[in-house]
């Protein structure tokens, strides 16, 4: 027992919680696969608009955009600033999105092949434990301290 808890709930209490951890960085390694996804397949045509009134309003400024800051010449038609703008989303932010998250975040495999080798000692000692004649409940309760410090 610790603080008056059995073994078991230790041990299940920390399974839980890393299998929390393994949903949480697996929703986390989506999120940016969909978010490169579509910040490389970037269309202002293909954006949502909340009033599909506003898309023209918006195509618009984003022409005005374009031309005021010289990516496009002040007599090039509105598509041709909408393909630059389409295009400097897709290499620039896209670019920038990699930037920031490639350089401080890791796939969900390595996260998941991080927490493995972490926990990996816990779980030979456990092993062992129980190879030198304890028993099994004394075994994972010693196990669930080893990861409480892991913690």
């Amino acid at each position: 027992q610790f603080f008056g808890l059995p073994a078991w709930m230790l041990y299940a209490s920390n399974i839980g919680g890393a299998s929390v951890y393994y949903v949480a960085q697996r929703l986390w390694a989506k999120s940016k696969a969909d978010i490169k996804h579509t910040l490389q397949n970037f269309s202002v045509h293909n954006a949502e608009c909340a009033v599909e009134s506003d898309r023209q309003i918006v195509q618009r400024n984003i022409v005005a955009l374009m031309k005021g800051s010289k990516r496009v010449s002040r007599q090039a038609p509105a598509h041709e600033a909408l393909e630059t703008f389409d295009r400097d989303v897709r290499e620039h932010v896209s670019a920038q999105f990699r930037r920031i998250f490639g350089n401080f975040s890791f796939s969900y495999m390595e996260y998941l092949i991080f927490s493995l080798t972490g926990f990996a000692p816990t779980y030979v000692d456990t092993w062992s434990r129980l190879a030198d004649g304890q028993t099994l409940r004394e075994a994972v309760g010693s196990h669930a301290l080893d990861l409480f410090w892991v913690f």
